[in-house]
């Protein structure tokens, strides 16, 4: 099965990252980060970051700039916007340490 760590493992250096995601409901949606994912205990990255949705409809979310939480990657899952490690609530996108469980942006679901 995948796995955070995995999908760190073989992005690693790589960039840039697009991450798609297709849900129970056939809804596509994902995440472009212009530069390399890594495992960091922090919020790193800058605002050229963006999550978007393919279906049911297209629609493009840049960062706000409201705050500097761009992107949390690690073995615990991976979010743009907002917090992971336990409490994926409040991310803008957010997958959990498994790729199963996580949050979409608001509008993109």
């Amino acid at each position: 099965g995948g796995s955070a760590a995995t999908m760190l493992r073989m992005v690693k250096g790589r960039s840039p990252t697009v991450i798609l995601v297709k849900d129970t409901h056939d809804h596509i949606f994902g995440a472009f980060v212009p530069f390399p994912l890594r495992s960091h205990p922090k919020h790193y990255g800058n605002d050229k970051c963006l999550l978007f949705s393919l279906h049911p409809s297209f629609r493009v979310h840049p960062a706000s700039g409201q705050n500097p939480w761009y992107v949390l990657s690690n073995e615990r899952g991976f979010a743009l916007g907002g917090l992971i490690n336990g409490n994926p609530h409040g991310a803008g996108f957010a997958l959990d340490m498994d790729l199963a469980e996580g949050v979409a942006p608001e509008g993109c679901v």
